[in-house]
């Protein structure tokens, strides 16, 4: 699946939309881009049901995804305080060049 090749690496692109990555699977998720995100650049996270919970797990990938460039979560439910949990992600990223969440 998804994970097991993100976690392998090599993966320069990743677009996932209409992916449930609520709970569980965003925890299983964020150890494969531990695993192997280092060479992704692009990821595409669109309508994946990300909630603050499941952004605050991401925001624990940032060291593996130090490389990218683009990330979108638009159509996901962040609100107020996922946007505050992904402050400290987004502050070590100095690649990135787009934001979209909203």
């Amino acid at each position: 699946g998804v994970c097991e090749r993100v976690a392998r690496g090599g993966v320069r692109v990743l677009a996932l939309t209409l992916v449930d990555l609520s709970g569980a699977r965003m925890g299983a998720f964020v150890k494969a881009l531990r695993a192997g995100g280092t060479s992704l650049h692009t990821l595409n996270l669109l309508a994946c049901g990300i909630t603050a919970s499941e952004a605050r797990q991401l925001a624990t990938a940032s060291r593996a995804l130090k490389g990218l460039r683009e990330l979108n979560l638009n159509s996901n439910s962040l609100g107020d305080e996922g946007a505050i949990a992904l402050a400290p992600f987004l502050a070590v990223m100095g690649s990135m060049t787009h934001l979209l969440f909203g």
